[in-house]
């Protein structure tokens, strides 16, 4: 298979998200300490993009195996899984994997010597979660865990690591200024696992949705889309963050929408329409923030 097979295999529509948030970390440096390296950002930027193709490709290699994704799966009628649809075989999958975490791992070595030990540090939970999201014995999707992992990676240790690399320190300030993506990003996972109650059912893994309920797995899901923008006024009220990121409340009416139309029908393309919301939200916060940054404003 061609190179185009191989990049649509990673699923790159969700790799905005991750490069939003690691910018998000670094930008946040700059607005709290003044520091801004470019090479590190860039390098950080590549790194966790990296580890997240690497999690979708494992995600769909033990999906395949437990024999969750089958051509009945509802995932497989809007995207082409690279397994099923005889794009890689299964061994195929697993080593671009390995390869994409090997070469994030690089980079984060390469990243600690320019920094500290911490640096590895974070990168080495991030692979370990990356791992443990599917991976056995852990299986932390199949055990109701996936949004808390998501929330934990895209919500908290990506921007830390991101800011951390800038300044060499830790900042819980950081995560509470990627905690509305996070949160977002989190929705994600669950609006796929809300279309899927019913395949997912008879696979015999245990999501969210499948434990809770539909409806209280509804009402999460609008937890997930509204929270964000309580948690940014708070934060800019606060001066945490720029009042020009109150520019994102722009992005609510089609939160409203989502979560309107999820309580009629769960669509197919559930997971992909919520990434869509969670990339318009980004892109106004990132760039409300830098300018808002830059200007003081």
């Amino acid at each position: 298979m061609g190179i185009k097979e191989a990049f649509i295999s990673t699923r790159p529509w969700s790799f905005p998200m991750t490069f939003i948030v690691a910018t998000v970390g670094a930008v946040y440096a700059y607005i709290d300490t003044g520091v801004f390296e470019p090479i590190i950002y860039i390098l950080t930027a590549i790194g966790v993009v990296l580890l997240h193709a690497s999690v979708n490709l494992m995600n769909d290699y033990f999906d395949y195996k437990s024999e969750v994704d089958t051509l009945e799966a509802p995932t497989v009628k809007y995207r082409p899984h690279p397994i099923i649809a005889g794009l890689y075989s299964p061994n195929a999958i697993l080593f671009f994997s390995i390869l994409y975490a090997l070469i994030g791992l690089s980079i984060g070595i390469y990243l600690t010597f320019v920094t500290d030990i911490m640096t590895l540090y974070l990168g080495l939970i991030g692979i370990g979660l990356v791992y443990a999201y599917t991976g056995y014995p852990i299986n932390l999707k199949y055990r109701a865990l996936g949004e808390v992992e998501v929330f934990l990676v895209w919500g908290l240790l990506i921007s830390l690591g991101a800011y951390y690399v800038q300044v060499q320190k830790l900042s819980y300030t950081v995560m509470l200024v990627s905690t509305p993506l996070g949160l977002l990003i989190t929705a994600v996972l669950l609006a796929n696992n809300l279309r899927d109650i019913a395949f997912d059912s008879k696979s015999g893994i245990k999501t969210l949705p499948i434990i809770l309920g539909k409806e209280t797995g509804l009402k999460i899901y609008e937890f997930l889309l509204y929270a964000p923008y309580i948690i940014i006024v708070i934060l800019a009220l606060m001066r945490i963050i720029p009042l020009l990121t109150l520019a994102s409340l722009i992005t609510a009416p089609k939160a409203r929408g989502l979560v309107n139309l999820f309580k009629k029908h769960i669509p197919e393309p559930a997971d992909p329409m919520t990434a869509g919301h969670v990339l318009q939200f980004g892109i106004v916060y990132l760039i409300s923030m830098i300018i808002g940054g830059i200007f003081g404003i």
